[in-house]
């Protein structure tokens, strides 16, 4: 069937200079994603959404209506049915998909669960 591509967007803190010369060097240790959900259908019970899952172009940031969107071209895999959607993101949701609880997978296959606070990092 192919490689699954996912979009995501990233927040990095703006201070991040990376991990020691030891432990994460050059690597963020601030960073953190979430996936893009550009899709259609969905809405009743058992139905099935249908995934926009390839970023093609992003917008800056625009201000309508009181709110700041960010406008995104998405596209379906080759090997999929062909087609194209322009999503809106609200950035007020995109930020307050960062206050949640991280999230991790414990197998590749596995599930998406939520990490203990033992465990979460401190800001």
């Amino acid at each position: 069937m192919g490689k699954v591509l996912f979009s995501r967007v990233a927040r990095v803190c703006k201070s991040d200079a990376g991990g020691s010369q030891r432990v994460l060097d050059g690597h963020w240790s601030s960073f953190v994603k979430a996936r893009l959900n550009c899709s259609v259908g969905g809405e009743a019970p058992g139905d099935a959404p249908f995934y926009f899952n390839e970023l093609q172009g992003v917008s800056e940031v625009l201000h309508i209506g009181g709110r700041e969107l960010v406008l995104g071209v998405f596209t379906t895999p080759l090997n999929s049915i062909h087609g194209s959607a322009v999503c809106a993101f609200d950035m007020e949701d995109v930020a307050s998909t960062f206050q949640g609880r991280y999230s991790e997978q414990r197998g590749p296959d596995g599930p998406w669960l939520a990490v203990p606070e033992a465990r979460t990092p401190p800001p």
